[in-house]
């Protein structure tokens, strides 16, 4: 079932007061329920109703009962009037107050459930979870508990971001955009890319990162919501699920044989180039890059993809939201339709568009001349492949060598995940800055499909047990980096 048949969960309010909730329905003494609550003026508890009253003391101590064992034997008499009430709603009829005053008792459901969606949160992440975390993550519907857990839905398309009347969400999404687009220029992001590059902020280790993300807010996504750590390994379990056959016992990882072109709308076959339709013509994972033999790290890579947003904190430099969140875009070059927002025309206000050489399709580049030789828009993608490049670097420059490590497809998928205008253009708008694509981008493509199509799904994949979840992900982690990174 995927439930927790053991846990204790510690509240902390803000007034000072604490309460603690046991529950196991297997403990060896019986069906486990308690609560106890206490502050500076008193305390209340509630303790297990017991088989008998009969108790035995002796000088070897107390003696006493086992607790009743299950919902029917604690709980008969609720049961009863639940029942009594439904028949009585039955026979009165949907108009009358007795079911009007249910439905409104439904409409609070899910603000009760709360508590629940943080303590699995907490067990989780490992960390204390405030319940306004979880606010707003829960159905405001009455619907089932189990599809309440954690409820998520798919980012606002950006024709949804442009209303009339924007809420505050969409104004901060829109408003983060705004910036971005004015703000990132062709020096501004020579200069970051020569600051990052000197990896001096820290040296930690993924781990101590991946639990630091959370302190974090991306302020141009319009599903923040749960932490981002919690995310990451969604997105690393999703991204196993649908693309690798894996023996995590192992740590054994082999790509499915998921064609290539299942990775592309129909529309967006159509208008691939001759190079391109050729490369993927029949072609799976396995033999379209034949030459990778270990893929274990796909999941890594996805549960790695969103370090570099930690620049956003003091202790990296607390970088301003427009230098590091959000879609990346080529700097030098006419802005492409294909940018999200592109329509707002936010860059005819950025210093370059005025800039006779960096205006035209090309701009300051040649046709056809590869990513890896254009600039863009800094971000947390181009970050953390610089963080990856460096530990790469001191790697090849040690005598101890990790038994594993990051091919080239990783660093690329980390360093272009977020050039969505290329890689997810809009639905009815061409593929963006193609022009500028060379073929190894062509060839790299479908990995930036295959996590794109992973991150809209990911937040509604189940995670395994988090003592599971972190042997795995920890022994993968050690396989790859043996030392601390430089950041």
């Amino acid at each position: 079932m995927g439930d927790i048949d053991t846990c204790a969960v510690m509240f902390k309010y803000p007034s000072g007061l604490l309460a603690m909730v046991d529950t196991s329905r297997d403990a060896a003494y019986g069906y486990d329920q308690r609560v106890e609550a206490f502050g500076e003026r008193g305390m209340v508890s509630a303790k297990n109703e017991l088989t008998s009253t009969v108790e035995l003391a002796t000088a070897s101590g107390h003696l006493t009962p086992c607790a009743q064992w299950s919902f029917p034997q604690r709980y008969a008499k609720a049961y009863a009037i639940e029942l009594a009430e439904f028949i009585q709603m039955l026979r009165a009829g949907s108009e009358s107050d007795a079911h009007k005053k249910e439905q409104e008792m439904m409409q609070r459901h899910p603000r009760l459930i709360r508590t629940t969606v943080a303590a699995e949160l907490s067990w989780h992440l490992n960390r204390t979870v405030r319940l306004d975390e979880v606010d707003g993550l829960v159905a405001t519907d009455a619907v089932s508990a189990e599809k309440e857990t954690i409820i998520s839905t798919a980012p606002p398309q950006e024709s949804d971001l442009r209303g009339a009347a924007p809420s505050s969400e969409e104004d901060r999404v829109l408003r983060t955009y705004r910036d971005i687009h004015r703000l990132q220029t062709v020096e501004g992001v020579k200069a970051m890319r020569a600051a990052f590059r000197k990896l001096d902020k820290a040296v930690t280790s993924i781990e101590e990162m991946i639990c630091f993300l959370d302190t974090v807010v991306d302020e141009s996504d319009p599903d923040e919501g749960l932490p981002r750590s919690f995310f990451a390994y969604q997105l690393a379990e999703s991204m196993m699920s649908a693309y690798l056959l894996a023996d995590r016992e192992k740590l054994a990882f082999q790509p499915k044989g998921v064609p290539i072109e299942s990775l592309f709308s129909a529309a967006e076959l159509r208008e691939l180039p001759a190079v391109a339709q050729s490369m993927y013509a029949g072609k799976t994972l396995a033999t379209l890059y034949p030459h990778v033999e270990d893929w274990s790290w796909l999941p890594l890579t996805a549960l790695m993809h969103d370090l570099g947003k930690v620049c956003m904190h003091e202790t990296f430099g607390a970088l301003p939201q427009w230098s590091i969140v959000g879609d990346t875009f080529v700097v030098g070059c006419d802005f492409d339709p294909a940018n999200v927002f592109a329509g707002r025309d936010f860059y005819s206000q950025n210093p370059d568009s005025k800039v006779q050489g960096l205006q035209g399709k090309l701009g300051m580049y040649s046709s056809q001349c590869g990513f890896d030789n254009v600039l863009l828009s800094f971000g947390h993608n181009e970050y953390l492949a610089t963080v990856l490049e460096g530990h790469a670097q001191d790697v090849a420059e040690s005598t101890e060598r990790p038994p594993r490590t990051l091919p080239r497809e990783a660093v690329y998928l980390i360093r272009y995940q977020s050039f969505q205008p290329w890689h997810s253009p809009p639905q009815g708008q061409a593929r963006g800055y193609a022009h500028l694509a060379s073929e190894e981008d062509w060839r790299m493509l479908p990995l930036l499909k295959a996590l794109h199509k992973s991150s809209a799904g990911a937040r509604t994949t189940a995670l395994p047990p988090i003592g599971e979840q972190h042997a795995f992900y920890g022994k993968l982690l050690s396989d790859y980096f043996l030392t601390q990174l430089r950041w």
